[in-house]
């Protein structure tokens, strides 16, 4: 299993620089990988401590806390090169994103892509969604997100599946990403949405070019500090 995880770590990392080759050059490539190395050191040495459980965990006795790396986990995915570490987000910011968009939760369901351990799922709880989705490719995230849920009594699903191959409801949807993935997963997920009814929001929206050029698509003006959020538009 250890090797598996290596050979994935290993495969993710030659591929970006690649990718990082190709459309920037050899100096800025190798400029930027001084700057990231750095940051990586700071990062490991962040995620090596022992995880703090949060003043949200703390109160529903919860794990949700804390920074996973995608190489520590078990992902049986081609997608996993285009994965993001789990960290998990403010409670806040989830809650003020979705008052923001001023749904029905009654009328609306929830699904967060990327899900992690679950935390965006038991804030949708808390706000009374009308049904709760969870997908994760990440086996070891799937399990605590699952083990939360029902530590809390929420009656949430959390799918273990690629977000590229998800098959969405055809009910009034709120789409939640925390950044989970690059441009070629997100451009899949994008297109699987077409026709449906719904709203995205995007913290941390490193690929929002993806949905900006999505013609069933219109950005929502005002968003919340840290997102961008779009409205599907009638087919």
């Amino acid at each position: 299993m250890r090797y598996q995880q290596l050979q994935l770590r290993l495969q993710f990392l030659t591929d970006k620089t690649a990718r990082k080759l190709r459309a920037k050059g050899v100096f800025a490539t190798l400029s930027r990988a001084g700057e990231i190395l750095f940051s990586k050191i700071f990062q490991i040495a962040k995620i090596s401590q022992e995880p703090q459980r949060d003043a949200f965990d703390l109160a529903r006795g919860t794990d949700t806390s804390g920074i996973v790396p995608l190489w520590k986990l078990i992902i049986k995915s081609p997608n996993a090169r285009y994965g993001v570490n789990y960290e998990a987000t403010s409670e806040n910011a989830i809650k003020d994103a979705i008052r923001f968009l001023n749904v029905d939760p009654s009328h609306t369901v929830f699904v967060d892509l990327g899900c992690g351990k679950g935390r965006p799922l038991i804030v949708a709880a808390e706000l009374h969604f009308r049904e709760i989705i969870g997908v994760e490719f990440a086996t070891e995230l799937v399990e605590t997100a699952r083990a939360n849920l029902k530590h809390l009594g929420i009656g949430a699903s959390v799918h273990h599946c690629d977000a590229a191959e998800f098959d969405f409801p055809a009910k009034p949807l709120v789409v939640f990403l925390y950044n989970p993935f690059g441009a070629e997963v997100l451009a899949k997920v994008v297109e699987r949405l077409r026709g449906h009814d719904f709203d995205i929001i995007y913290y941390n929206p490193q690929h929002a070019e993806i949905l900006d050029r999505a013609n069933f698509l219109q950005k929502i003006d005002g968003a919340p500090n840290g997102f961008m959020m779009w409205h599907s538009l009638s087919q």
